[in-house]
């Protein structure tokens, strides 16, 4: 991959078109090593969901390193090339440029249990905020269409977690485990479980 990546910057430097070259490198999933004691891709932990992601594009004020802490996500990569070109999309989108300074406070991830995946885990939703994550796992999976289906069980909450990211920030202690309501209520949980429920349903 490092030799790949530097073939590919050498080949814009000899065209003379490195500096003016929206450079994104990414990764679609992250993938845990027994984190969890998982060894799979699709589970709402930060191993999973957060991933490699740089710009370089010295032409339009991207050629210093620097770190940039807000949230993101694959959603916002299509608004960034679009603005990068200067197109305004003539559709609505999820995401939105990360070449201006809008921040969101959190990112929605979501799973849905389906025929293919051999090694079965529950759907699941995760509302993942700076300094929290909330999620809840459900009693549904998809149908041979790949559709939710409809019925008793769909959107049936079978277990939550609760991470407070600053204090946790490897996801240890599950802070609903075990929890009774009025111990949830002084954690402030029933907030981003809300939170959550309105960012599946928006």
């Amino acid at each position: 991959m490092d030799d790949a990546m530097r073939d590919f910057r050498d080949k814009l430097r000899s065209l003379g078109q490195l500096d003016n070259t929206l450079v994104l490198y990414t990764s679609d999933h992250g993938l845990l090593w027994a984190d969890h004691g998982w060894l799979r891709k699709s589970v709402p932990y930060r191993p999973s969901l957060e991933v490699t992601f740089y710009l370089s594009w010295p032409g339009g004020g991207l050629g210093t390193a620097r770190t940039d802490d807000r949230l993101t996500a694959h959603v916002d990569i299509a608004p960034t090339l679009l603005d990068a070109a200067g197109i305004t999309p003539d559709t609505p989108h999820d995401g939105h440029s990360l070449l201006g300074t809008r921040d969101r406070d959190h990112v929605l991830a979501e799973w849905w249990w389906n025929r293919q995946d051999k090694q079965p885990i529950h759907s699941w939703a995760t509302y993942i905020g700076k300094t929290e994550q909330c999620t809840e796992y459900y009693g549904l999976r998809l149908d041979r269409q790949g559709r939710l289906p409809g019925g008793v069980n769909r959107g049936e909450v079978l277990f939550r977690e609760y991470y407070d990211l600053r204090a946790d920030p490897y996801q240890l202690t599950n802070r609903l485990h075990g929890a009774s309501a009025e111990q949830e209520r002084r954690l402030g949980v029933p907030e981003p479980a809300r939170r959550l429920t309105a960012a599946r349903v928006t």
